[in-house]
């Protein structure tokens, strides 16, 4: 009986020494990054850059550390709580956040990434800033579906797959090298900026939410925005002709390249810039809530801005005017009509 207590007691002793054996060793300083790791200290993240405790950062939700001078994030896998990563204006050249699952906020924007991987283990995204890469593909269709906010704007897609993405309300894709964009889907879009693409083409007649649209340096001739009457601001640049009949709410309009422009049911404007236009007048005598006028390299041979008395600033320089009459116009702060 003795002796069966003492076996008993020696396999006890054994099988806590091989549990102690085999637990996770919760140092974990060789693991990260040295710079990293030191930023991590400057900000208060952890105590000592020379010693980490995994216990020390496994719990940590936020992490803010734009511009730092980083060109790697290793060890980021050990926060596993992480909510909210904001690494942008860096030298990442590389981003795994595979194992940061529980991620809702990510700007990994103005960095010199060239692949982002987000597809398969960041489902709970609702944030995403990945701006001013190198990006040449990002994929977004099948599991990032809690999408609220897109801005990968500045990179080298040449294609852009939202359709799986329906609760997005803002989306930056400008100056990329996309040839087309499917926006039917996503209805509760109140934001888009698409500009300096490759379209020729955009279909807005389901986006009756949006209230901002920059299409700017497109290749469309046309844009119907008759379904559109929520907009409040929009930067069009390459068509030809524009119907703004039903977007009474505007208030401010930048159009470029245009041959007519009517703006009478448009009285809720307060910014204009048509200048680069090709048409020889303009009638403002409805718009008389203006405060920017900006009308320069246009044929105009005349200007009446004489019911624009909220003007404060106006440049119609580089057109054919010989006379210009000013003198209501007496809350003018800045004119340039050279």
């Amino acid at each position: 009986m003795k002796k069966t207590h003492l076996s008993l007691l020696w396999s006890l002793l054994l099988f806590a020494a091989c549990s102690k054996d085999d637990a996770p060793d919760p140092i974990v300083t060789d693991r990260f990054d040295p710079v990293f790791a030191q930023v991590l200290q400057a900000r208060g993240y952890i105590a000592d850059a020379k010693r980490i405790d995994l216990n020390e950062v496994k719990d940590i939700e936020t992490l803010k550390l734009s511009s730092c001078g980083l060109t790697s994030l290793r060890g980021i896998e050990y926060f596993t709580s992480l909510l909210y990563l904001d690494c942008g204006s860096n030298q990442l050249t590389a981003l795994d956040i595979s194992n940061n699952t529980a991620l809702t906020h990510l700007n990994c924007g103005s960095n010199q990434l060239t692949a982002l991987d987000i597809s398969s283990s960041n489902t709970a995204l609702n944030y995403l800033d990945c701006s001013f890469n190198d990006l040449t593909a990002l994929d977004i269709s099948s599991s990032n579906t809690a999408l609220t906010y897109l801005n990968c704007y500045y990179n080298q897609l040449t294609a852009l797959d939202i359709s799986k993405n329906t609760a997005l309300t803002e989306l930056y894709c400008g100056v990329n090298r996309l040839t087309a964009l499917d926006i039917s889907k996503n209805t509760t879009l109140t934001h888009l900026d698409c500009g300096s693409n490759q379209l020729t083409a955009l279909d807005l007649s389901k986006n009756t939410a949006l209230t901002v649209l920059y299409c700017d340096i497109n290749q469309p001739t046309a844009l119907d925005l008759s379904n559109n009457t929520a907009l409040t601001e929009l930067y069009c640049n390459g068509c030809t002709a524009l119907d703004l009949s039903n977007n009474t709410a505007l208030t401010v309009l930048y159009c470029h390249n245009l041959t007519a422009l009517d703006i009478s049911k448009n009285t809720a404007l307060t910014v204009l810039n048509c200048s680069d236009c090709r048409f020889t007048a303009l009638d403002l005598s409805n718009n008389t809530a203006l405060t920017e006028l900006h009308s320069s390299r246009n044929p105009f041979t005349a200007l009446d801005i004489s019911k624009n008395t909220a003007l404060t600033e106006l440049s119609c320089f580089s057109n054919r005017l010989t006379a210009l009459d000013i003198s209501k116009n007496t809350a003018l702060t800045y004119v340039d009509c050279r």
